[in-house]
């Protein structure tokens, strides 16, 4: 099947729950391997078709999931203002949505993550203390409906961690919802189609930053292992290992 195939209507492909289903493997798949390109062409390909009025929500959320995607890949470095730009855009999908209950939690926590990157690439302390503020809101409110979501902790958690304490961070704290995040992922069920399944494998290689931040070199290979064996070929599993090799080794040199 051909992404974005599906009925026609006034020159729009009409897309079903079918062609969502797509995109959410698509972008799973995308993330696994880190092909920017094949998030960008989902996105033009998801800009260009409709869903009916009870999937047309997930058809956005699928739109801010891909440009949260691509902000996540370029979040360090010379290519910040990269990230900016696609964080940008999923508030910017999510802006005119209005609530339904179903899928509330959900865009909440892709909100708060995006409103997050925003406060992290802002260079205007009033912007980054605006966008901060707005971010620990969404966030608060997806943790009200969605305290055992584990996308919900995975958001949740990288913020806590990442966040400085001046400003609400605490690293601890975030280690322990980045690792609850990734005990639900592993104990529940797959969502039924075309609900959102993605997070597992930024919740195991998170909970292994975490851990090697505190020099926990076993636990932190440990977070690994259940990546390793579901998603072997995602592409921080490699320079993870590494990092947490070299780490142990300068800290075993430095104890001699």
């Amino acid at each position: 099947m051909k992404h974005g195939e599906g009925n026609s209507t006034h020159g729009a492909r009409i897309v079903d729950r079918m062609h969502l289903t797509y995109y959410r493997n698509a972008i799973a798949e995308a993330n696994i391997s880190n092909d920017i390109e094949a998030m960008q062409r989902i996105i033009i390909d998801i800009k260009e078709v409709k869903a009916g009025s009870k999937l047309e929500i997930w058809r956005q959320y699928y739109l801010a999931l891909a440009h949260f995607s691509i902000a996540n890949a370029f979040f360090k470095g010379k290519t910040r203002d990269v990230a900016y730009r696609h964080a940008k855009s999923v508030v910017d999908t999510f802006s005119s949505l209005s609530r339904q209950p179903a899928a509330d939690t959900e865009i909440y926590a892709l909100l708060g993550g995006a409103l997050g990157q925003l406060a992290a690439g802002a260079s205007n302390p009033v912007s980054k203390a605006s966008f901060g503020m707005k971010s620990d809101r969404a966030l608060s409110q997806a943790l009200e409906t969605g305290a055992e979501n584990p996308r919900v902790l995975l958001v949740h958690g990288r913020s806590l961690f990442l966040k400085p304490r001046l400003f609400g961070g605490s690293k601890k704290q975030g280690i322990e919802a980045l690792s609850k995040a990734r005990g639900y992922f592993l104990d529940q069920p797959a969502p039924e189609d075309p609900l959102p399944a993605w997070g597992f494998e930024e919740a195991c290689f998170w909970s292994s930053y975490g851990l090697l931040h505190f020099n926990r070199f076993d636990e932190a290979r440990a977070a690994l292992a259940p990546l390793i064996g579901r998603s072997p070929k995602y592409y921080l599993i490699e320079p993870m290992l590494s990092r947490i090799e070299e780490k142990q080794c300068k800290r075993r040199g430095a104890a001699q």
